[in-house]
């Protein structure tokens, strides 16, 4: 058994005259992510899978958007907190990082920054967060 845990889901296939709906399932302020992914967590599974079907077109992504910013990844981060590793130590300021480095990149100029910035990168993906978080703080 696989638990599955969804945000949301809107289909616009009816709208767009692909073929009939398949339905809706709400957002609900985030309440619909949450709860299935705590039900999924407190089935014990080694797996969880996360349903975002096609993504934006149905909104079921949670990456971060500007419609929801990082919440549903904060879900995440709290539930992972809570169920499986209290030690976990990233903040949802964390998620916030690689938007603020995009920004930080767009407004560069030349190709010596952007080898610095694409360092950056790879200590996000290393986990070497405090530093990137330092080096931002003097982007400002």
């Amino acid at each position: 058994m696989i638990p599955v845990a969804f945000p949301r889901f809107d289909d616009m296939y009816e709208q767009a005259h692909v073929h009939p709906s398949y339905g809706a399932i709400a957002d609900l302020g985030g309440t619909t992510f949450r709860k299935t992914f705590e039900a999924a967590l407190q089935s014990r599974s080694p797996i969880i899978q996360i349903a975002t079907w096609n993504d934006w077109g149905e909104g079921t992504v949670i990456e971060p958007s500007t419609e929801f910013g990082t919440r549903d990844l904060e879900v995440i981060q709290s539930l992972r907190k809570q169920h499986l590793e209290p030690a976990f130590r990233h903040t949802k300021e964390d998620l916030k990082l690689p938007g603020r480095l995009l920004d930080v990149r767009r407004r560069a100029v030349g190709i010596d920054r952007q080898a610095e910035l694409d360092a950056m990168v790879v200590e996000i993906a290393n986990g070497a967060l405090d530093t990137v978080r330092v080096k931002l703080a003097a982007e400002r």
